[in-house]
Formats: C-alpha cells, sequence, structure tokens
C-alpha cells in the first residue's frame, strides 16, 4: 500500500522543486498567472491582481 509523505523538495544541479510559499505570490502573478497565453491552458481565467493570485496561492498552501 503507497503512504501519503506530502510534498518533498528535490534538488538537481540545475532545478529546485519545493512547496508553494506565500512569498511566491508576486513572482507566479509577474510571470505567468497574469498572462493569458499560459493561462489559456488551464481551467482559470488570467489573474487581473496579485491579491487574486494571493487567495489562490493560500488555498494550495493550506491543502498541503
Amino acid at each position: 500500500m503507497l503512504t501519503q509523505k506530502g510534498t518533498k523538495t528535490l534538488y538537481t544541479k540545475r532545478l529546485v522543486l519545493r512547496r508553494f510559499t506565500m512569498e511566491d505570490v508576486q513572482p507566479m502573478f509577474d510571470t505567468w498567472a497574469n498572462d493569458l497565453r499560459v493561462t489559456r491552458f488551464l481551467t482559470w481565467e488570467p489573474h487581473g491582481t496579485p491579491e487574486v493570485t494571493g487567495r489562490l496561492m493560500a488555498q494550495w498552501c493550506a491543502d498541503y
């Protein structure tokens, strides 16, 4: 039987995959959450403000 161990940080020479934090809100908004070219592949519209991104991020962080 598989046991959920949560999100673990993974390190390689060129990449670190880690949990989101609330510090990621502004970079997420600036780089992709408000970009129609990116969000057209997602289930939600581009975020109009960083506050919208912050609410989504807070939910993601709570779900960890």
